[in-house]
């Protein structure tokens, strides 16, 4: 409670004053009024009809034939295929994103139309996008014209001509078009896709991406304090814990990141659920499990509009929103703009860039409640620090190592090729040193500008990263295709003094966990039900910890071959797992004894039956709400009554029976193996891919 101070007395006000101090009053009024204007609502985007949605609640059971249920109806005239939901995947250039990926769709083969009867509400928008699908591109023997019209007007057109041999492939086609003209009845919407030659080998598919009615609801913006403070959310790319001086390294990597830790609250145990960029950010940036928000490879990187996510949920509440992001996955493209006023999309770039968009964005905010979403690069691949970052940890460069170095890793079709740089790993280790203290320098000037606006008195500060970096400690460079502790335990830093006071926590934490915390902390309202994530023990030590932290990767492959498989771990305290379904393998690791997860041992069968069923349930119960098997709660419903949630996919899953804990993890050949499912051989490798 606050203590109060009493009133004085009343004393009477002198007339002689009541003139001058009306003029000076209403002259402070004015000049008041002039300096802070009220500002206008915050605008804000609402799904009004997923047209998805639509679609899937009013399907028959047998859709064979050109059908009409209520408020949908049908034509087609290919019998390949009739019109249904599914997801759909378009060019995507390798480490070069634009609209490419894989997205929830209304798929279609030409020619076909399908028409929603529906209500426009005034002011709305018809938001979609067009494509057509990446492995039947070359069945594109003519022009494929999409078409939607309202009401027999047709508000849009877009021909995808056929593929050239050199030429660029097609992409999204996106298209908002505002429809408020056709409010006040129900209307008539149809999508057409049609080609003049529909034949070739396959049924040729095209896909109409997330249809919906949109429309802007205005929320009033909020002044911040330190009772409603601002959130500034750092993500550092590929930054490992165990390299900074507040997790113990010796290095002078990080002195203003220790700082922060010092006067913050510092995560000693945090654990990310993935080791490369997209599922990792998705799970930051949702508090949701990779196989729940369904980002979790190229095929799979779109994130779902029906998501909740973090830039959503603070702009409902009134926080203006932007996020500046300088690794290319995390982009408008793969919707990961979502809830923001602005993304600023500046690939590549090192941490000054990223200072050049946030510090004058920190400076304009005055009373403004903000949350802002910055998304460093510095650290990850290729290491490029300057010098002047780079001298505290070696003298100058050797420009011919960096060139073989780099080319080999460009070059790989397999991570064993790198083997013979093994011995450069302190090389190595002193580039990737200098990048991570090139950032802590950038921190600080942002620091810098916080307090000299006053900011830092009312503004909760989190750094933490997507995944951290492989340095040949299990023969390897990189990250994505393993789970080792280099590449999922990262660092979680909160800093807010004014708030809660510094304090180191043990124990396991996992990075689906900051969400919930950061909108607990600011006193924003969420449906706790919509997050797996839990609110961290920062200050009530009443709050139950994680007796598990799980991770995952699609991108998981034994030897570096380029046969990808996934790949899962459960930890706790004392043991961790890995468990590879495909090959029906575990590896099991004492942590007590070995943190670093260098002598996988065997037996223990009781601990691996005890982790395994743990691991698997995890794989299953969150794979229940995939984002791309259900865009809505809806097409769950469809897809339970059907019997597909509910039945595990044999490749993420695995065996029945728990696997016996081995203790060589690179003991599959690289050549075949067999799925101990399905019982089908595969052979390896194949094409090698850099995961981001």
């Amino acid at each position: 409670m606050i203590d109060r101070i009493p009133p004085r007395r009343t004393r009477v006000f002198d007339r002689k004053y009541v003139g001058p101090f009306l003029l000076l009053f209403w002259v402070i009024i004015g000049s008041s009024c002039g300096q802070n204007e009220t500002l206008p609502p915050l605008p804000v985007k609402q799904v009004q009809i997923d047209l998805l949605e639509t679609f899937l609640a009013n399907k028959p059971e047998s859709a064979a034939k050109p059908w009409s249920a209520g408020p949908v109806e049908v034509k087609r005239q290919n019998d390949k295929r009739t019109a249904d939901v599914g997801e759909l995947f378009v060019n995507i250039k390798k480490m070069v994103v634009k609209k490419g990926g894989n997205r929830p769709c209304l798929l279609m083969s030409p020619p076909c139309t399908v028409a929603f009867t529906t209500e426009i509400p005034p002011d709305g928008k018809l938001e979609f996008g067009a494509g057509l699908g990446q492995s039947t591109l070359e069945q594109v023997k003519s022009a494929v014209t999409f078409r939607v019209d309202i009401e027999g007007k047709e508000v849009f057109s877009h021909t995808f001509q056929p593929l050239k041999k050199d030429g660029p492939k097609p992409d999204w086609e996106d298209a908002v078009i505002d429809v408020g003209e056709f409010a006040g009845s129900p209307v008539s919407i149809t999508f057409e896709v049609d080609t003049a030659e529909p034949t070739g080998d396959g049924p040729l598919i095209a896909g109409w991406s997330q249809p919906s009615i949109t429309t802007i609801r205005n929320v009033d913006r909020v002044a911040s304090s330190p009772e409603k403070p601002n959130v500034i959310f750092i993500v550092v790319d590929t930054l490992r814990a165990d390299h900074l001086g507040c997790y113990g390294y010796p290095r002078p990597t990080s002195p203003t990141i220790d700082r922060l830790a010092k006067e913050g609250v510092l995560f000693e145990k945090a654990i990310s659920q993935s080791s490369w960029t997209w599922p990792a950010t998705a799970t930051l940036l949702t508090g949701l499990y990779p196989y729940t928000h369904g980002v979790t490879k190229a095929e799979q990187c779109y994130l779902a509009q029906r998501l909740p996510c973090a830039g959503e949920i603070f702009q409902g509440e009134g926080f203006r929103t932007k996020g500046v992001s300088a690794n290319p996955l995390i982009c408008e493209a793969q919707n990961f703009d979502q809830g923001f006023e602005e993304l600023v999309e500046i690939f590549h770039e090192p941490a000054e860039v990223v200072n050049e968009h946030a510090i004058p964005y920190l400076r304009a905010q005055g009373d403004e409640r903000f949350f802002l979403y910055l998304h460093y690069m510095d650290p990850h691949y290729p290491y490029a620090p300057p010098e002047e970052d780079l001298r505290h940890f070696r003298e100058g460069r050797d420009g011919e190592k960096d060139n073989k170095i780099y080319k080999a890793i460009a070059e790989a079709k397999n991570q064993v090729v790198l083997q013979k740089f093994a011995g450069e790993v302190q090389y190595l280790t002193d580039l990737y040193d200098g990048e991570i203290r090139h950032f802590d320098n950038h921190l600080e000037k942002l620091l810098n500008v916080l307090t000299e606006t006053g900011l830092s008195e009312k503004t909760i500060l989190v750094i933490t990263s997507d995944h951290g970096e492989e340095l040949f400690e299990h023969g390897r460079v990189g990250h994505a295709r393993t789970l080792y502790t280099e590449v999922i335990h990262v660092p979680l830093i909160l800093h807010a003094p004014f708030l809660f006071p510094a304090k180191r926590i043990d124990g396991l934490v996992e990075t689906i966990d900051v969400l919930p915390t950061l909108l607990q902390l600011a006193a924003v309202k969420q449906n706790a039900s919509a997050m797996q994530g839990r609110v961290l023990p920062i200050g009530d030590e009443s709050v139950s910890r994680r007796k598990y932290a799980f991770s995952t990767t699609a991108m998981g492959h034994p030897n570096g071959l380029g046969l990808y498989m996934n790949q899962n771990t459960i930890q706790s305290e004392d043991w961790k797992l890995f468990y590879r379904p495909a090959t029906g393998k575990s590896f099991l690791y004492n942590k007590k004894s070995d943190e670093a997860e260098q002598h996988p041992i065997s037996g223990e069968a009781k601990v691996v039956e005890s982790l395994w069923k743990e691991v698997t349930n995890w794989m299953r119960d969150t794979h229940k709400e995939h984002a791309h098997r259900a865009v809505s709660r809806n097409v769950q419903d469809n897809l339970n009554e059907l019997g597909y949630v509910d039945v595990p996919d044999p490749d993420l899953i695995g065996g029945t029976d728990p696997p016996k804990a081995i203790s060589n993890d690179e003991s599959w050949d690289g050549k075949t193996f067999v799925h101990p499912l399905t019982k089908e051989k595969k052979e390896g490798p194949s094409d090698f891919r850099e995961g981001n």
